[in-house]
């Protein structure tokens, strides 16, 4: 849609290195502060600030791993996802509160979509102590073949999470390292709360990789201005790292941006709004000005059920991220900014991903595909239909729907008129009868792994 000029990208540029050098970032353990202090970084302990100057900015940004986008197609991902919120019962329609059989159907039902290539769960879906949730996480994502996104609060549960790694790891002859460890979230704006800082702590010293994520909303956690947001989530994008390399080793710029705006009426984070795309943008093209990686959050609605709304703003966003350049990720079936699931939704979202993965590839240009022979054998007023060549390759030119519209209007209203959720409903109902368990351990390795959760909500570590 646009690039920054170079100017832009360098006064960009230079308010992420006075953020990082005025303001800093606040860290809740003085162990990480000690580490930060060991790559150069200036600590303030008493204010339990990071601040870091240009120089070691600048080394930083100049070591990471460069990726030239100039000619690379970006990629569409497409995952379904489970967060806390309600199910979209697709029989009468109605938001139901989650039961395990709703979370069994939905991936049951990813897996037999074929754009559909990843799935993903965090927290658990309905009611259980805060304390056993990060182990129902861990032990659903196990059942269904997901990924999850290693939850470790509270700090209290650390000792029944490493147990429950250490003896998935055992049943999968896994190295515990392969299992065990998590992800926190730095609080925007610059932030890296005390119990956050404790749960990273608590499993570093143990030899265990923890992430850090982070997410920027303008006018809320970060300026209202969508330039200031991106310089804002670009300073804790760096400062991550920089914690990264100062407990880890490592020296790599995380490319992931969640960034959106706030609806400045109600105060939500909306996931819909044309400046999500327009930041998205933004982020892109500073990348570009860094030579890293890059992804977006995008693929999102805050519509509560599948409709124009979330069609319209899950293309928006998609698409105009692609268009940047930046990879994205579309969460099929999610709807309400992450509160609601539907079934429905997803495989609304399996057909545009199949349209979008169609823009994406690149022509082949051959004297077969030009076909200026078979012009010459239609000759003119002719048809194409008929022709051995439009058999040989119409399968693989022409994308074939199998939810938007197919008919001409007196076709479509003799068939009762049926819209694209309808279609959808009936899909589900013709998938769902032969779609297998999506279950992968065993029911020894699920008793054995329930025995270490039991014990948890008994009080055991």
């Amino acid at each position: 849609m646009f690039e920054l000029t170079r100017e832009e990208q360098k006064r960009i540029h230079s308010q992420v290195l006075r953020i990082l050098h005025e303001v800093g970032v606040e860290i809740g353990h003085p162990k990480i502060l000690e580490a930060l202090d060991g790559i150069g970084a200036r600590i303030d302990k008493a204010a339990m600030r990071a601040r870091f100057d240009a120089d070691l900015v600048e080394a930083f940004l100049a070591a990471c791993p460069k990726t030239d986008r100039q000619d690379r197609r970006p990629e569409l991902a497409v995952r379904a996802s489970l967060y806390s919120g309600k199910y979209h019962d697709p029989e009468t329609g109605k938001l139901v509160p989650f039961e395990p059989r709703h979370l069994t159907d939905y991936f049951r039902l990813a897996k037999v979509l074929p754009h559909v290539t990843g799935y993903f769960v965090t927290g658990c879906q309905w009611r259980v102590p805060p304390e056993t949730e990060p182990l129902w996480e861990r032990f659903h994502a196990w059942k269904y073949g997901l990924q999850n996104s290693n939850t470790l609060y509270p700090l209290e549960s650390a000792d029944s999470i490493l147990a429950l790694c250490e003896t998935y790891a055992a049943l999968k002859n896994l190295p515990v390292r392969n299992v065990a460890g998590g992800g926190v979230f730095m609080m925007s704006p610059l932030r890296l709360s005390a119990e956050e800082a404790d749960q990273f702590v608590w499993w570093w010293q143990r030899g265990f990789r923890v992430g850090i994520s982070h997410m920027s909303t303008a006018g809320l956690s970060a300026p209202v201005t969508l330039p200031g947001l991106v310089a804002l989530h670009l300073a804790e994008a760096v400062a991550i790292g920089l914690v990264d390399k100062a407990c880890y080793g490592g020296n790599a710029f995380p490319g992931g941006a969640m960034i959106a705006p706030a609806d400045m009426r109600t105060m939500i984070r909306p996931y819909g709004r044309p400046e999500m795309a327009v930041a998205n943008g933004l982020w892109a093209s500073m990348t570009r000005f860094y030579g890293v990686d890059c992804w977006v959050q995008s693929g999102l609605t805050e519509a509560k059920l599948p409709s124009v709304e979330a069609g319209a703003q899950k293309t928006m966003t998609t698409l105009s991220a692609l268009a940047e350049g930046a990879d994205t990720l579309l969460d099929a079936g999610t709807l309400s900014i992450d509160q609601v699931f539907s079934p429905i939704q997803m495989i609304l979202d399996h057909e545009l991903a199949g349209a979008l993965q169609r823009m994406l590839e690149r022509p082949r240009v051959t004297e077969e595909t030009v076909a200026a022979d078979v012009v010459r054998e239609v000759e003119p007023g002719g048809l194409f239909t008929g022709t051995m060549h439009t058999a040989k390759h119409f399968r693989d030119e022409i994308w074939e729907p199998r939810v938007w519209g197919r008919q001409m209007l007196q076709a479509w209203e003799e068939a009762g008129g049926p819209l694209d959720v309808d279609r959808a409903a009936a899909l589900y109902r013709e998938w769902m009868a032969d779609a297998p368990d999506p279950s992968v351990l065993t029911p020894d390795e699920e008793e054995t792994l329930l025995k270490v959760i039991r014990r948890a909500e008994a009080g055991d570590k």
